[in-house]
């Protein structure tokens, strides 16, 4: 039985102080298969994005949307690396209940699992497709082994050890080993019936987490509740990439969460999750955590929402071992120092897109509507202001410069940013129908700089990047600001020696110019020149 439940009613006497991998596209062709090959452009989170955006209109919650709620709301997030160790934990059960106190407001915990356990989930799901029942029970061995460890080293009351321990040993041997073995078929698991269990499988690592950081806030006597997120967030259904029903989520979080919320407590809920039409577990894609907080804190209607990130070192066996200093925001990827203190909706959503590790991409639908604040912050430096996402109406214009070609004094507005991802990475990340092709990339281009008929096939080979200068507005709403600023990145990469081509078809959005270059090495050139020669300076 799904149920919320309060972990802590009287103090004790002492109170101490992502479910699928990326796919494995085949690209072992040739550049002139290549070009061949790749037949379509799609934009596959725009078309993700648009789903939420419309469940989220037809909701049309109007602010305060929750009647029923009587104080304001902050969500908070912590990834993997965040809750990776015993340590860890206790120092998210700080930051929790210290924003709480200190706020004065509401407060949901959305939790990841521990970093490396959803890796590990994801074996024992495909160990069990495979019949390998020796590899499931060695998986679930170690599993319990780790999080065991954690139980004893976090949880000081006894009746909270307790019960906590009889969760994990549910959690593992029901819906772990259980469904895993019970998923063993002749096919290659690619069954409906398949992809369910998996979404019940690898939504384990973000119930154990969540409810031994519960747990040792119990045992602290912090009010709290442990909330198992499918009794909050409901699904369209789709298995391993299911997008929320914005209306129904906001019916079940006000039955579910508000109650718990006007009694003070604090609500510790797992990420990754929801429920599917049918009552079934559906996991919202690898990185799923960042959309439930985001999602919650649109239907909760929260004043911010706070994605907690931090960089960890790790043992041999794949562990976290610690912490260490590194992510304390959204950085440059040529002037990794410098942390952005302000991106627009629209620009985190572009970086996500291509695969900067900023957030799930499309963690902004839930919450840009109702212009609701998402901070990223890191986890070890909490004094740190790190990156906030918010509402940008203008970027500041530069002072324009005269084109080599017409004489024409430009003016533009300078991009925040740039980042790259390889054609490979991306046919991995969305699929290898969402690369662009040969007629897409070459058919009266907005700029390109060369002739060479060996650049052209090596734009259009696995290896070739595309390099996305990230900026709101700076393409405008109609094509004339997008080949102006794509005309004078061309001649600044003609002049570095870098080979590009700016393709039409490629850029409609007005927050995003992407070109393509023939290899990492022209990737990391692009990106340095660009940047010294465009980047808007913060």
């Amino acid at each position: 039985a799904v149920r919320a439940m309060e972990v802590s009613i009287s103090p004790p006497s002492l109170q101490p102080v992502t479910p699928y991998p990326v796919r494995d596209v085949s690209l072992g062709y040739s550049a002139r298969a290549a070009v061949t090959m790749l037949t379509s452009i799609a934009r596959t989170a725009a078309k993700r994005s648009s789903r939420i955006v419309s469940a989220a209109r037809a909701a049309d919650p109007p602010r305060r949307a929750l009647s029923g709620l009587r104080e304001r709301v902050n969500v908070h997030k912590f990834g993997g690396s965040s809750v990776g160790s015993a340590e860890a934990m206790v120092s998210v059960a700080d930051i929790l209940s210290n924003e709480q106190r200190e706020s004065g407001a509401g407060t949901v915990g959305v939790l990841s699992a521990m970093y490396g356990v959803t890796n590990r989930l994801v074996e024992g799901a495909a160990a069990g497709r495979r019949g390998d029942a020796e590899a499931v029970a060695r998986l679930k061995d170690e599993l319990w082994t780790v999080h065991h460890g954690v139980v004893h080293d976090i949880i000081d009351d006894q009746e909270q050890r307790e019960d906590a321990l009889r969760y994990v040993e549910r959690c593992l041997g029901e819906q772990f080993e259980e469904t895993a073995l019970a998923t063993a078929t002749a096919d290659d698991g690619s069954s409906a019936a398949s992809a369910r269990a998996g979404d019940l499988i690898t939504s384990v690592g973000e119930r154990l987490s969540t409810r031994l950081v519960a747990g040792h806030l119990a045992s602290r006597g912090v009010k709290s509740t442990f909330m198992e997120s499918d009794r909050v967030i409901v699904t369209d259904g789709r298995p391993g990439d299911a997008t929320p029903d914005v209306a129904r989520t906001t019916e079940r979080a006000a039955s579910a969460l508000v109650p718990e919320l006007n009694k003070g407590n604090l609500v510790l809920m797992t990420g990754f999750y929801g429920a599917a039409p049918d009552g079934e577990v559906n996991t919202l894609g690898r990185g799923g955590s960042d959309l439930s907080a985001t999602l919650m804190g649109g239907v909760l209607d929260a004043e911010t929402v706070t994605l907690w990130k931090v960089e960890c070192e790790k043992h041999d066996n794949g562990w976290m071992a610690r912490w260490r200093p590194g992510f304390e925001g959204v950085v440059h990827d040529e002037d990794k120092k410098h942390v952005l203190p302000s991106l627009d909706y629209q620009e985190a959503t572009e970086l996500a897109h291509f695969g900067k590790a900023v957030l799930h991409p499309s963690a902004m639908m839930p919450v840009s509507d109702k212009g609701i604040p998402v901070r990223i912050r890191n986890t070890l430096d909490v004094d740190h202001h790190g990156t906030t996402i918010r509402r940008i109406e203008h970027r500041v214009e530069s002072s324009g410069s005269e084109s080599e070609s017409d004489g024409d004094l430009i003016n533009w507005l300078a991009p925040t940013t740039i980042t790259s991802i390889s054609n490979a990475k991306y046919a991995g990340k969305w699929g290898a129908d969402a690369l662009p092709s040969e007629a897409s990339v070459f058919d009266e281009p907005l700029a390109i700089n060369t002739e060479d008929a060996s650049d052209r096939l090596r734009f259009m080979s696995p290896d070739g990047v595309m390099v996305a200068l990230v900026g709101k507005g700076i393409c405008g709403d109609g094509n004339m600001l997008a080949e102006r600023i794509a005309r004078r990145a061309s001649r600044v990469l003609r002049r570095a020696g870098v080979p590009c081509v700016v393709p039409r078809r490629l850029n409609g959005s007005s927050s995003n110019l992407t070109l393509i270059v023939g290899s990492a090495a022209e990737a990391e050139a692009a990106r340095r020149v660009l940047h010294e020669t465009l980047v808007r300076k913060a």
